[in-house]
């Protein structure tokens, strides 16, 4: 008699077990997709996208939004394919020069922004040097559409969460500092 509970017992486990399983598993591979930009694009399509890196099983994005607003967001590769994390996103201003015009924050460990193409000059945050990204790479049709012809978009991302400290626009050949903000 005490076998029989017992086999009944395990059955109930194991079916309850399984049927945990399923549903997390459903859930999951809906939510998962094989290129990293498509949780991006599901989430809206009517974003441009602007592809900063992919690798490690990351891949980070930024992305405008409505016409004005930028925005980032991380996406990683799980076992059942990409999907994406946080997404933040404001208002990206209207005017951009050859000066660090304001950043945004992704976390505390992004920080990111857009300023004027210049060869000459780079971007530090906290004496390091920030990764710039040409918006000339967008289809020119984009780039009038969101006003970005002659931008780069900056970035920073950090393994310490960015508290303090400041970012520096740098003249690339004599290191003289041209403008700075405090972060």
């Amino acid at each position: 008699m005490a076998q029989k509970k017992l086999s009944i017992l395990a059955a109930v486990v194991l079916i309850l077990t399984s049927t945990i399983f399923i549903m997390w598993f459903v859930s999951e591979k809906s939510r998962s997709y094989s290129e990293p930009q498509d949780p991006l694009v599901a989430f809206d399509k009517d974003i441009l996208l602007i592809p900063a890196y992919k690798g490690n099983n990351e891949a980070l994005y930024f992305f405008i939004k409505e016409h004005h607003n930028l925005g980032a967001a991380f996406v990683e590769e799980g076992l059942l394919g990409w999907k994406a994390r946080m997404f933040s996103w404001s208002p990206m201003g209207t005017k951009y020069t050859d000066r660090l015009n304001g950043y945004k924050g992704h976390g505390d460990q992004l920080i990111y922004g857009l300023i004027q193409k210049d060869d000459d000059r780079i971007i530090k945050v906290n004496g390091e040097k920030a990764e710039i990204l040409p918006l000339a790479a967008l289809p020119e049709k984009e780039q009038k559409e969101y006003g970005l012809e002659n931008m780069c978009l900056w970035y920073f991302k950090s393994d310490m969460p960015l508290k303090g400290g400041n970012i520096e626009l740098v003249d690339n050949h004599t290191g003289e500092q041209i403008d700075r903000l405090e972060i």
